[in-house]
Formats: C-alpha cells, sequence, structure tokens
C-alpha cells in the first residue's frame, strides 16, 4: 500500500510561547562585577547600584537564588561566596601576624557591622532585666518577707549618706 499523502492546510505551525516581560540582566558577567566589589568590602546593594543594578532587584535576585530558583542561585552562591572572601580577608588582619591597634580596631569595627549576629558585642542588659534577674535569684536564696526586706532597704536608701552615729 502506498502511503497516503497529507493535506496541508497551508497553515505555518505555531510559535514557542514568547517569555513575558524584558530578558533578566542577570548575566554572569553582572554577576562577577557585583562579587568583585563585594569581595573588596563593599555592601551588595551598593555593588549592584554602581553596576546599574536597582538595590530592589539585587534583593529580589538573592532572595530568588536562596529559594532555589535555578536562574538565581548561581548569581546568590557567587555573592555568599565574594561575603565569605571579604570576611576572611579582615579575621586575617584582625588576627593575623603584625596585627595592629589601627587595623584591629578597623577590622573588628568591620566586622560588627558586616556580620553583626556572629561579631557585634551584644548590648547591656535593660534595667528591666536585670531587676528580673536580681528578684529571680534572690526568691531561690530567701524567703519572701527576706526578699520584701531587701527591698525595702535598697528603696529608703535613696541614695544618701549614712549618718555616722553620736556625730553632733
Amino acid at each position: 500500500m502506498a502511503a497516503k499523502k497529507r493535506k496541508t492546510t497551508g497553515r505555518k505551525p505555531p510559535l514557542p510561547p514568547k517569555p513575558l516581560g524584558r530578558p533578566t540582566k542577570c548575566t554572569p558577567e553582572i554577576a562577577a562585577k557585583i562579587a568583585s566589589l563585594v569581595e573588596s568590602g563593599v555592601p551588595g546593594k551598593t555593588a549592584a547600584g554602581s553596576v546599574g543594578l536597582a538595590k530592589s532587584s539585587f534583593s529580589l535576585w538573592m532572595a530568588k537564588g536562596r529559594a532555589g530558583d535555578p536562574d538565581y542561585s548561581d548569581f546568590s552562591d557567587l555573592i555568599e561566596r565574594a561575603r565569605c572572601r571579604v570576611q576572611v580577608k579582615v579575621i586575617r588582619l584582625l588576627f593575623g601576624k603584625g596585627a595592629k591597634a589601627k587595623p584591629f580596631e578597623f577590622a573588628k569595627w568591620f566586622l560588627s557591622v558586616r556580620a553583626r549576629d556572629e561579631w557585634a558585642d551584644k548590648p547591656p542588659p535593660s534595667v528591666a532585666e536585670v531587676t528580673d534577674d536580681l528578684f529571680a535569684r534572690l526568691s531561690k536564696k530567701f524567703d519572701a518577707e527576706t526578699v520584701a526586706a531587701i527591698v525595702d532597704a535598697i528603696a529608703d536608701d535613696g541614695g544618701e549618706e549614712e549618718e555616722s552615729v553620736g556625730a553632733d
């Protein structure tokens, strides 16, 4: 049997759908420029702005990359590695041989700003926290009546100096 010839309607096959919106600016070249600046100590959003990328776009790309979006994961990984490398450089400056006072102070400040959760000095406790802790400790060691007497003694002091006995 001879194969039947298929009738054509004269129509072209449909084109694949066009992507919506503009093409992304997230190119390897842009990512490398931003990463290079970040590695030299420039904050990510500032580095992005210096290459013509909106700070909001930088934040969005980082969030998408961290969430696993394949279009942005290489970008966010590159920036995170650059952030780690600059911290390593500063740590070497901080703890390396021959560290001097000024570089040491700068390095400590830099790390406290850039890696707050790991390097920043913890803020002093509030008065309420100190007071709560004091009462908790006193309550463990003394009965309620003794704790009340201690609190009264502190409150009655008022910062006045004691009068000496027999002074006229």
